[in-house]
């Protein structure tokens, strides 16, 4: 009996142990099942709040409203394209500027480029067009008075349009500075459009002959802002491009005595021997 005693004690001790452990595993067991059920119903409220959510927004196109949508933008698209059509059908030969001394060509196609640019309304190449054709008259005169009224009636109006369209086309700066500087106009002046010129197409070789010409014939020279681009402009060709010499010469020629003053200043600082044949073939 004595020894049966301690293998009871035993025996008891592990059947307390195991009820112990039956018992966390039980606890453990439900908390776990406690934790799942909350979290299948808070994905469950989620996701029926966002069925309601997107069930209460409407929708951004319906079948009936997308070919609507559709045939809106195809007759848009279409008479689009029938304007630009018709602009193209209706204007002349384009009219580039300078126009090759061809004044009187361009002058002949006004009537179409007129048209063309009423048609095209807001096509500020056209109406460029239509100024390019006064070039006969603004650069061309045989007296003080010379197309005054038809230039001023109707040439204005179109550089204005032409600029309030396409801002940086610069021969049409230049053109109109021309045209200011004949007929004193105020807006814009002389100076104002010639600078435009110079910022809108600083390095355009085709317009340097006439931009030299037109900012040394008058007293636009006068503004500094002005002065300093075109000395730039000349020490560029005396450095750099020998073949806009000669429309150096040309400036030379036509210069007012502030013109010329500000030439040779330019070329006895950059290439004095420059100088000599400049003042020998102007007349």
């Amino acid at each position: 009996m004595r020894i049966g005693k301690p293998n009871q004690v035993l025996a008891g001790k592990n059947e307390t142990h195991l009820l112990t452990c039956a018992a966390a595993t039980s606890f453990i067991e439900t908390e776990i099942a406690k934790w799942r059920k909350l979290k299948a119903r808070q994905s469950n409220g989620g996701a029926s709040i966002l069925v309601m959510k997107a069930s209460n927004t409407p929708p951004l196109l319906t079948q009936a409203q997308l070919p609507r949508i559709l045939m809106v933008f195809a007759i848009t698209l279409g008479m689009a394209g029938a304007w630009i059509l018709t602009c193209e059908l209706a204007r002349s030969p384009r009219i580039g500027f300078p126009v090759d001394q061809n004044y009187q060509a361009a002058a002949d196609q006004r009537w179409k480029v007129a048209l063309a640019a009423r048609m095209g309304a807001v096509r500020g190449d056209l109406w460029a067009e239509l100024f390019f054709s006064f070039a006969n008259s603004i650069l061309i005169r045989s007296g003080p008075d010379f197309g005054a009224i038809e230039t001023l009636n109707e040439a204005l109006p179109a550089a204005r349009r032409a600029l309030m369209f396409a801002p940086l086309r610069s021969e049409v700066w230049l053109l109109l500075a021309a045209m200011a500087n004949d007929y004193e106009l105020e807006t814009p002046s002389g100076a104002t459009a010639l600078t435009m010129s110079y910022y809108t197409a600083p390095y355009n070789q085709a317009l340097t002959p006439l931009r030299l010409s037109v900012a040394t014939r008058g007293n636009a020279v006068r503004d500094a802002e002005l002065r300093q681009l075109v000395e730039q402009d000349l020490q560029t060709i005396l450095a750099r491009k020998p073949n806009l010499r000669p429309a150096v010469v040309a400036a030379y020629a036509t210069a007012s005595a502030e013109g010329k003053h500000l030439i040779e200043s330019v070329v006895q600082e950059t290439d004095p021997s420059f100088l000599m044949q400049l003042q020998n073939k102007a007349p």
